[in-house]
């Protein structure tokens, strides 16, 4: 049975996505991403095309294709049609890998996406806390500081991509425990507990 929750959330966002051609799923190998499209996939028949995206970095050897694979295979049990990059910075500074992985990301985002999409994403009610520690340390003005949105648009390059994040309101306990109540299976990303040179982590 699915949870209150969901049905919450789809009636809340319901119109908005009714009215696109397409929805991408930023699709990891992670809980929040995988709930993010369980929780589509259980509304599809009243949602327009829904596809995943996945960019394999190569950051952390073995597992980086793990997390590759594991996100194709979900995306095909669903039915989706998935789109899969590979990207490598061999000669970048450590220190600026995040940022450039990040532009890489969303790039590909851009040079797949058609118009009139949104580009889904599974942050949740914690990211606005990482995201609010972020920006008091890099000492934002009043603007930086302000919260993450269900919607807004970013730009990179010649795109400008417009982002959907449905779960800002959902804690990460909670999709943890949804994900064990459905049996949706996810892989833990150990780097997310290691202080690295990932601005993230630390």
């Amino acid at each position: 049975m699915l949870p209150n929750w969901y049905f919450d959330i789809f009636n809340r966002y319901k119109s908005t996505l009714q009215q696109k051609d397409a929805l991408y799923v930023a699709l990891s190998a992670g809980v929040d991403s995988n709930t993010l499209l369980h929780w589509l996939y259980s509304f599809k028949a009243e949602l327009p095309t829904i596809y995943t995206i996945h960019v394999n970095h190569n950051w952390h050897g073995d597992y980086s294709h793990l997390w590759a694979n594991f996100a194709r295979s979900r995306a095909a049990f669903y039915g989706f049609q998935h789109y899969h990059y590979e990207a490598h910075f061999k000669d970048h500074d450590p220190k600026g890998l995040e940022a450039a992985g990040r532009e890489m990301r969303y790039l590909k985002f851009g040079e797949t996406m058609q118009e009139n999409s949104l580009l889904c994403v599974g942050h949740h009610r914690s990211d606005q806390a990482e995201t609010l520690m972020q920006r008091l340390l890099r000492s934002s003005g009043v603007r930086g500081l302000g919260a993450m949105r269900d919607f807004n648009t970013v730009e990179f390059g010649p795109y400008a991509i417009e982002l959907f994040r449905p779960f800002l309101s959902i804690s990460k306990q909670t999709l943890y425990e949804t994900a064990t109540h459905l049996n949706l299976p996810w892989l833990e990303d150990y780097t997310n507990h290691e202080a690295d040179d990932m601005e993230r982590n630390i």
